[in-house]
């Protein structure tokens, strides 16, 4: 595994990654997210990995609930933040690989 080049994001986009939680044995749920946009910070985003299938990224939803606490109102950027959170994940575990974990 190699690391990607992050996605490409606008100028005023303001993206960071606060924490990545790599979660193990919790069937297709791969790991937990913090993501900065701007002043805001969304917690635990999830990175979801079903066998033979990409990974996908989704938003914050209330546990237990099928409640969507995030709405994005421009898809475009929506995409965005989930393209980029699944690149942070990936160059994580490319981080704990070459690290030998």
């Amino acid at each position: 595994m190699t690391p990607k080049p992050p996605p490409t994001t606008r100028q005023d986009d303001h993206l960071s990654i606060e924490r990545i939680q790599i979660v193990e044995n919790r069937g297709n749920l791969k790991a937990l997210v913090d993501v900065r946009i701007g002043t805001m910070t969304l917690r635990e985003c999830r990175v979801v990995k079903q066998e033979g299938q990409k990974a996908w990224a989704g938003f914050p939803m209330a546990e237990g609930r099928n409640l969507t606490l995030v709405t994005e109102h421009d898809p475009e950027f929506r995409q965005l933040v989930k393209d980029y959170i699944l690149h942070e994940w990936e160059n994580e575990l490319f981080r704990l690989e070459e690290a030998g974990k």
